[in-house]
Parts: structure tokens; sequence; C-alpha cells
């Protein structure tokens, strides 16, 4: 395919708006935010088509006029899609596609480099090509399978079309506003439709007995439109303004009042203005276009802002903060205990470890180099937060839904993340880290605290958060500690789908081992492990085979926790990372978690090793209710 199109000639333009990948398209335009199906639909109505690689035989790409089929019974086989059902009228794209036609209402369609119907070699991977109406909807055979097909035509025929080349012989671009198309009724049904190719008349409706064949025989081989059929005729109502200009404005600073620079608007993707290419945000403090020797930056800035502003909740706790853990009957609650200020939560995880909630109270979170101080100090801060590339994601292009900075041991979490060394971290950082130590000192009782050498800060804007994950890193210490500044969140806990099921999503069973309390049918897997060599193979397979029928999917969430400004979890158990995930949905405006962990020094390349160094000074210690040791953390 990609000789194929290097084989067709160039456009005679170029597309006002492009982009090199999905992800950054999506954030971008308003129109079309459909990450992985091909029509964009909201509120009842198409906003945009992305037509790629899964063009059908009949689809046209002219200069006003393009056919296409959209979505429906369209399965993903080996990583391509196929049609493997009918298209039926009720689906949500036929329905759309009804709407905008009735409504009067066009949408913006995108041609992919890899369709093979463009006319041209496009300049880049996605192009948008122009605002269009849906002027006729019909259903047809595409091999065995009923295809519903539209056709389009573009709004505004005077703007060249930039898709095109040198124009095509034999066909009229000309506006009619007399041509009538050759309708005919249908003997069996009574349908009147149109004649489309110039085979002959056929009935278009999929419940008549006489769909899609002339004088009762199948409609067979290659077919050919009519040539009235694809010219362009004059619009039903040349008044019509789209909803969307194809290039979105730049959000403006004079929009965004004080805490809205970190809205949901201002994590989102920009157009650049220069060259038309989508950008997705990823640097923290500005919107920057990747294209060569463009270099065009825009920013909205962000003002610091207190925890109120950004919090949903309102009231402080003066006295110790109230207990918020929601958890399932089979998770034990340890200890209950206050250390000052604080409240500590202890709770057990059935043979994987614990997790303790230490709650945060007005007398800490505010005190001098507190929590208010250091969520001050992280806006202000330039810690070079940035959002990363998710390696796994289905989706070209796609990034993290938070930003991130490491500093001091590298680590890998859901992404690669660069390290900054502890020696140019921000004071807060320091103070964050040794907090944290302070804590899990607190409730690891084992002998098995190790200080931590590597602190993890995200970032999140509004409605930004972190799914479900593990901190299961080869040459991780058992001890994970994070802490909450900023917006509420809720942290959840829940077992991995193959131990709780003991299957994989496949269905293969992974049950082999000893079954952690909690799973799915812990009696029967334990006697079934306990059983071992015992059983026969045919015997291990009928147990296997009565596991399998019962409930599959993802585990409820053993655990959830409220966590507030200046709250810590510390989980402590190599058991939890390997048996459990956890998620993070932040609720406020702004907010940052700061994770801290021990890495294996002997598991990191020799010559990164010196970022987790640095000298400890007076101000770093933390002792709890007491606070800091001076107050060099409100700098």
């Amino acid at each position: 395919m990609e000789n194929a199109a290097e084989q067709k000639p160039g456009p005679i333009g170029q597309p006002a708006v492009w982009a090199e990948n999905r992800h950054a398209m999506c954030e971008c335009l308003p129109y079309y935010r459909a990450f992985q199906s091909g029509a964009y639909v909201s509120g009842g109505l198409c906003h945009g088509l992305l037509m790629d690689k899964q063009a059908g035989e009949r689809d046209v790409v002219s200069e006003h006029v393009v056919i296409a089929r959209a979505g429906g019974g369209m399965t993903r086989v080996d990583g391509e899609f196929s049609q493997t059902a009918d298209q039926t009228s009720d689906s949500s794209v036929v329905q759309s596609m009804t709407r905008n036609k009735e409504q009067d209402v066009p949408l913006v369609l995108i041609l992919g480099s890899e369709n093979p119907k463009s006319p041209t070699r496009l300049p880049h991977r996605y192009c948008v090509m122009d605002h269009f109406h849906v002027t006729r909807i019909w259903c047809e055979k595409v091999g065995s399978k009923n295809t519903y097909m539209f056709r389009f035509q573009k709004l505004d025929t005077n703007r060249p079309s930039w898709w095109m080349g040198q124009p095509q012989a034999g066909l009229s671009n000309r506006l009619d506003s007399t041509w009538q198309p050759a309708e005919a009724g249908c003997l069996f049904c009574k349908t009147v439709n149109e004649q489309i190719y110039t085979v002959g008349w056929m009935c278009l409706n999929e419940k008549c007995p006489a769909f899609w064949s002339i004088r009762r025989a199948p409609t067979e081989g290659p077919l050919e439109y009519t040539p009235e059929f694809l010219m362009p005729t004059a619009p039903r109502n040349s008044d019509n303004i789209p909803t969307f200009p194809l290039r979105p404005p730049l959000p403006r600073p004079d929009e965004y009042e004080m805490a809205l620079g970190f809205s949901r608007a201002c994590w989102k993707g920009i157009v650049c203005p220069q060259c038309g290419a989508c950008n997705s945000r990823v640097e923290w403090a500005h919107w920057h276009c990747r294209t060569q020797g463009c270099g065009f930056v825009h920013a909205i800035p962000i003002r610091p802002v207190g925890r109120r502003v950004v919090s949903q909740s309102m009231d402080d706790m003066f006295g110790h903060a109230l207990p918020t853990a929601r958890t399932l009957p089979v998770i034990e609650e340890t200890s209950s205990s206050f250390d000052g200020n604080y409240r500590i939560t202890v709770l057990q995880l059935p043979d994987c470890g614990t997790i303790a909630h230490v709650q945060a109270n007005h007398a800490i979170i505010t005190r001098t180099g507190g929590p208010d101080s250091m969520f001050l100090n992280l806006q202000r801060s330039n810690m070079g937060l940035k959002r990363f590339p998710l390696g796994n994601s289905v989706v070209s292009g796609a990034l993290t839904a938070h930003f991130a900075v490491n500093f001091g041991m590298p680590y890998k979490y859901i992404v690669s993340v660069d390290s900054k060394s502890f020696s140019e971290a921000h004071p807060t950082i320091m103070n964050v880290l040794h907090r944290l130590s302070w804590a899990a000192q607190k409730v690891v009782h084992d002998g098995s605290f190790t200080e931590f050498n590597e602190l993890l800060a995200v970032g999140y804007f509004e409605d930004q958060r972190m799914n479900y994950h593990d901190d299961g890193e080869y040459g991780l210490g058992p001890t994970v500690a994070t802490m909450s500044l900023g917006g509420d969140a809720v942290m959840s806990f829940r077992m991995k789908r193959t131990h709780y099921t003991g299957f994989s999503k496949s269905g293969v069973f992974k049950g082999d081992g000893a079954p952690v309390r909690g799973c799915l049918n812990y009696e029967t897997r334990k006697t079934l492990y306990e059983a071992g060599d015992s059983l026969s193979a045919q015997e291990r397979e009928e147990k296997i085979n009565e596991l399998r029928g019962g409930r599959q999917g993802n585990a409820n969430p053993a655990v959830t926790l409220q966590l507030k400004h200046g709250d810590m979890v510390i989980m402590h158990g190599a058991n939890i990372q390997k048996y459990y995930e956890h998620a993070v949905h932040p609720s406020g405006r702004l907010r940052f978690a700061l994770t801290c962990r021990h890495i294996d020094p002997n598991t990191v390349d020799e010559g990164q090793r010196w970022k987790a160094a640095y000298e400890h000074q007076p101000w770093m210690t933390y002792n709890g209710d007491i606070g800091a040791a001076d107050s060099r953390d409100s700098i």
C-alpha cells in the first residue's frame, strides 16, 4: 500500500490541519475524539469521520463528493478489520448520520494516508479535508454482508479541494440545482429510491425480498456509480455555518481565571497556528509544536493557588482526621492509632502485606514547611514535569494522562521516565522524601525497611488520572510510600484479574500457585493446589472446568481510600505488587502525588547510580508532629 501511495501525484495544496499520530489528533480536535473508531459520534450526531485503510471497494474521494462506509459489523482479526456481521439501520453511526442529514448538520471528513482511494499522495498521516453535508444514505451488499453507504458533499464548493491532483477526466464538478435523480418504486415493498449504479435501478431496502437485485437476479461483479450521482449539486442550505472551525482557536489567557490554567481544556492539545500540526501537550508549563523547523510555543500562565481553590473539601479537620477506608470483608484492620496530630490506620491484605493510611489534620498541613507550603512551592518550581509515551497502547502516539518527573535512582513504572539527580531537586522534593521515610518507619516494624533512594513526582491537571497498575519493577524494595498534595483523590486497590479468577483473559488456567485469600473460589482452588500430583490429569481438568464456569472479569476494589491534602499511604510487602494493582482518580482541579521507593542499586546502570546521592542537611529532618528542623522548605 505504501508503494501504491508513493506512485500517486502530490496534492494541489496542503491541509489546514494535520497530525502524524492519532492520539494528538483526538486530543486537539473537538470534532474528532474517536481514539479507536472511524466515526466520532456525540450527542446523537456524527461530528467527524476518519477514512483510512479500511476503505470499501466502492468508496470514492473526489473534489466535491465523497462516498464511504462507516462503522457497523466490523471486527479486528489479526490486527486488521473485516466485516463479520450485517450493519443495521439502528446502529449508532447510521442513526447519527441520518440525524446529520435531516437536521442539516455538517461534519468534518479526515483522510488517512493509508486510504487506497485517496486521489493523491498525502503529505501527512492524517489530513483534515473539509466540512461536508450528508446527502444520501443507503444500504447495499458487500460480499454477503449488508453495509450502509454515505454520500457526502463539500459544504463550501468554492474553496479549493487541497487533496486533489489534476482535474479528473470525465467527471463534471459543476453545481447543478436542476438535476433530479432517476427514481423508481419497488413492486414488492413500495420503497422509492434513486438509481445509483449504471447497471440499473435496484431496491435498497434491506428488509425487502428484492433487495440488491435487478429483476430478482442478485447484483454481482464490479459496480460503477452513475455520472449524475457523482455530480455536486446545489446545497440545501447555503447559509449553514459549521459548529466547529477546521482549525480550533488557541486557548487565551483571558479565558482562564485563577486555577483554570490547569483546567481540562489546558491539558488537551492545540493545532499550531503556524503549520497546522496537531500537538498534544507534553510539557507541564506550555504547549510546544513538534514540527521540525516550526518551534511554536503557547502558554497559559499557571498562577500558584492554595489548596482550597483546587480541592472539593472545604472543611479542615482541626482534631484528628476521620477514617475513610472502605474495605471488603476479607481485609482486616490491624491497628488504628495516633501519632501527634496524625491518624494512622493499618490494613492487612491477606497473604500479601499491609496498607497504612497516614492522615494529616489542620495543624499538620498549615505548619510552616508543611503540605500547604509544599503545594505552593511545587507550583512555583520548574521540576520538568512531562507526559510520556505509552509503549503498549493500541493508539499511535498515546501519552500518559498525567505529567511526571523522577528523582534519584531511575525507575520505570508504566512508562520510561528520565531521572534527575537529588542534587538538582527542589527542597520540597527532599522534604517529602524524608517525610515519607518517617511515615514508613512508623508502620514497618519487621526490620525490612530500607531508606528510599528514588522519588517519582506526578502532577495531575483537572480530570487527569492514573489507571490500575502495580509498582512491581525488578529490584524494587518491599515498601512504597506516597504523599498527596492539593486536590482530593480516590486510591483503589484490587486483586489482579489473573490471580482473582485463576484464568487469563483468553481462558487459560493460571491458578497453579497457592491462591490468595479474597480470590474467587478460594477454598476450591486451595484444595486443588494442595492436592498437587495426587490428582490424575483427568480429575485435575474436571476441577479446572468447574472453576471455569464461574464469574470472570475484574475484581471489585478490596480497599478504597479517600486521600486528602497532606495524607500519606505506605504499602509494605512485595506480594502486594505481585497480587494487587492500584489506581488513583483525583477529583480536584490540581494535584501532586510524590511516591518514594528503594531500588536496588545493583539493578541500575552503574553510570546512573550517582543520581541518588545527596548530602543530608539538618533542615531535611522530619520529626512527625514537630515538623521540619527549620523553615527551609518555605523558600
